[in-house]
């Protein structure tokens, strides 16, 4: 059940992964070669930073996910498909709404 996520969630750590490879791509052709990297001077965050950062835009991903507003991916699949359906709670469910029709029709 869990894999699709996995997956999507790998797909999203390898795009922010390129971003940042171009990224320091992009850095280590400016003028400002001399200033290591994290420095305040040249800007770039820190690497506890970039890593508060990194965990920040992953929880961000993974609540955009979950709300269904990710338009690259299909919901469809996931939402249609029964083998990803929690059994033992559609069982309670049914069972609550049986006998909760079962009260109203004997009163």
């Amino acid at each position: 059940m869990n894999d699709w996520l996995l997956e999507y969630q790998r797909d999203q750590e390898a795009s922010i992964e390129e971003e940042e490879e171009k990224e320091e791509d992009l850095e280590s052709n400016s003028s400002t070669d001399n200033v290591e990297s994290g420095s305040t001077l040249k800007g770039c965050p820190t690497e506890q930073e970039k890593h508060m950062l990194h965990e920040e835009f992953l929880s961000v991903m993974q609540d955009k996910f979950m709300r269904g507003e990710e338009e690259e991916f299909d919901y469809s699949a996931v939402d249609t498909n029964d083998e990803y359906d929690d059994l033992t709670i559609r069982e309670r469910d049914e069972e609550e709404h049986y006998f909760d029709s079962e009260e109203i029709s004997s009163a």
